[in-house]
């Protein structure tokens, strides 16, 4: 299958680079074996298409090496580059080298080697194909994958960086201070915190883990990720019908208004 893509635009190839640019994305290198011969290329079009089944979306240009194998052998491996791995991905992303030298692979037999230290890596198998513009649209099946403990490679304006969380020091310590004013009387849920902290939900979690291993928190009755501020003041159970909806906007109340 192919899309017509001719059209003219008003915008150059290198335009279109410069506006493209600004999308940050992880970085892959994507691999397969035809024989006793290893192809792989650095790729940063690669998306996450269905989660069931599971399946991703590949473009490779189709003039490449790479591309043409995988276009024939219909098997590849997309392994996810961590933070240390912005020289391998220079590596495979150049023309003329030994990409594969002093290369660590696993081969489990799928049809396309994997690197030994990727961040995550996923077997693939083709089951359809587009064609569009310079490139191969790749509708690809997973069928295995495996994951280590990082942080990922991206690609941001031509250059190969880190992503950095944000510390949640900063807001553990906001949370912490407004909740010490209620010691109990309302109930602590993530996604309540993380709307009036205007914060994402997953360092909320975290600085909720963190609050409740130091006895700061406590699991409320209701056995549903609701917790409660403990303190002298407080008795251990705080009753469910004492909880109220955390408010998006509410007033300091010293200990003795409660």
């Amino acid at each position: 299958m192919s899309i017509d893509t001719d059209h003219r635009s008003s915008m150059s190839a290198s335009e279109f680079r410069s506006a493209i640019g600004n999308f940050a994305s992880g970085v892959t290198i994507v691999m397969t074996s035809d024989g006793d011969t290893d192809f792989g290329t650095t790729a940063s079009a690669v998306c996450s298409l269905s989660a069931d089944p599971p399946m991703l979306l590949v473009c490779l240009n189709r003039g490449s090496d790479t591309g043409g194998a995988v276009n024939r052998i219909g098997v590849l491996s997309v392994n996810i580059l961590g933070e240390d791995q912005g020289t391998l991905a220079s590596r495979f992303s150049a023309k003329g080298k030994n990409r594969f030298e002093g290369v660590e692979l696993v081969r489990n037999g799928s049809g396309a080697p994997t690197l030994t230290d990727a961040l995550a890596s996923l077997s693939c198998r083709v089951v359809d194909r587009v064609e569009a513009g310079t490139h191969t649209v790749f509708h690809c099946a997973v069928e295995s994958a495996s994951v280590r403990d990082g942080s990922p490679l991206t690609y941001f304006r031509g250059r190969f960086g880190r992503f950095a969380l944000p510390s949640t020091e900063e807001l553990a310590g906001r949370i912490k201070s407004e909740l010490s004013a209620y010691l109990g009387d309302v109930p602590v849920r993530v996604a309540d915190l993380a709307r009036h902290f205007d914060a994402q939900p997953a360092a909320v979690a975290e600085v909720i883990d963190a609050l409740a291993g130091t006895g700061f928190l406590q699991p409320g009755p209701e056995r549903d990720g609701t917790y409660y501020v403990t303190g002298p003041a407080v008795s251990a159970g705080t009753p469910a019908d004492r909880a109220v909806s955390f408010p998006t906007h509410h007033p300091q109340r010293s200990h003795a208004d409660v």
